[in-house]
């Protein structure tokens, strides 16, 4: 219940801040508080997704889950991105890509693609962080990428083999009680 609520609020004061003409909408404390509210909603949204990946058998759908968090993560850091261009308009050099005249989406669809590219830890270098804060989310965001993906499949591979040797045990047990009741005639 929690997570709708979180997630409510958040969509109203996205669209309030992107959408409606109202100028107290446009400051920058009010943008900040809903990328604020809506980067509360997708880490929650994958911290829940996480738990459920990590508590459950390794399949299909545990796969497809655990690249959605991934990609959640991405987009988080993303919009803690734009915050930081929101308070700093100086944060992140585009290095010519983005004319300071361009439209909101379009700079968030380039700092979607410098997230996932600091993400996977690719770097093309046509994005940088300048300030120190933007800088450190760069890495934090790089070493969570590495984090993530080493633990998590490390995790998969514990589930599978935990899963088969599951289903080994009753097979085997299984095939000694009917060798025992052959002998036994």
């Amino acid at each position: 219940m929690k997570v709708i609520a979180i997630a409510t609020v958040g969509s109203l004061l996205w669209t309030c801040s992107k959408v409606v003409p109202f100028e107290p909408f446009h400051m920058v404390a009010f943008q900040i508080i809903a990328n604020g509210s809506i980067i509360l909603f997708l880490a929650t949204t994958a911290w829940l997704m996480l738990q459920h990946i990590l508590y459950s058998e390794a399949d299909h759908n545990t796969i497809c889950g655990a690249i959605c968090v991934y990609l959640l993560i991405g987009v988080v850091f993303a919009l803690l991105f734009l915050s930081c261009l929101e308070i700093n308009p100086d944060s992140i050099s585009f290095n010519h890509i983005i004319k300071n005249d361009v439209h909101e989406h379009e700079r968030l669809a380039q700092l979607i693609y410098f997230s996932m590219c600091t993400l996977t830890t690719l770097g093309y270098g046509d994005i940088v962080p300048i300030a120190k804060f933007s800088r450190t989310l760069a890495w934090l965001e790089a070493m969570t990428g590495q984090l993530y993906l080493a633990i998590l499949v490390a995790r998969l591979v514990g589930l599978q083999i935990a899963s088969v040797s599951a289903k080994q045990v009753p097979e085997a047990a299984n095939s000694e009680s009917s060798a025992d009741s052959v002998n036994d005639c």
